[in-house]
């Protein structure tokens, strides 16, 4: 995420501040994150160092989050607060089943499948220690600026 926020990011930062947003499940998965100005300057430093040559690092901003967390990071950046319900999952697995069946019938595309469904849930964390221990990469944009950083490059490019 950065000034050139793109992907499933960009789409949820729009949602919340589209207000279109509505969590689906507790959002307690975890996610890691990287601002784009720390991903570079990681890159620059692998680049430069001869411990780098050869091997494969994650990088992040050294923290696991949940996904609750990024939400009210976002909402933050933009004056909100974040909603305090969510859509339980039970019933949305159950619901995207039955829009999945229907859908199928009547030839149309589902609006949200299981597979989306399950990856909006799933957790996607990476450790990002071995860059910090080999390298000694610091990452300098914690999750609350970053996203201050972000939602406004997003204002001031039109996008919300």
């Amino acid at each position: 995420y950065g000034s050139r926020v793109r992907g499933n990011y960009r789409r949820l930062a729009v949602a919340i501040a589209r207000r279109r947003y509505v969590p689906l499940g507790s959002c307690l998965n975890r996610r890691t994150v990287v601002h784009d100005r720390d991903l570079a300057d990681a890159v620059v430093l692998a680049s430069r160092h001869p411990g780098a040559a050869g091997a494969v690092f994650n990088v992040s901003d050294g923290f696991v989050h949940t996904l609750a967390e990024i939400v009210v990071a976002i909402h933050r950046a933009i004056g909100r607060r974040p909603p305090r319900f969510y859509v339980p999952l039970a019933a949305l697995r159950a619901a995207t089943s039955i829009c999945e069946s229907t859908c199928r019938v009547v030839g149309l595309r589902p609006p949200i499948t299981k597979a989306l469904l399950e990856k909006y849930t799933e957790d996607v964390a990476v450790a990002g220690t071995l860059i910090q221990r080999a390298l000694g990469f610091a990452p300098s944009v914690d999750l609350e600026s970053g996203w201050q950083e972000t939602m406004a490059a997003l204002r001031d490019a039109g996008a919300l």
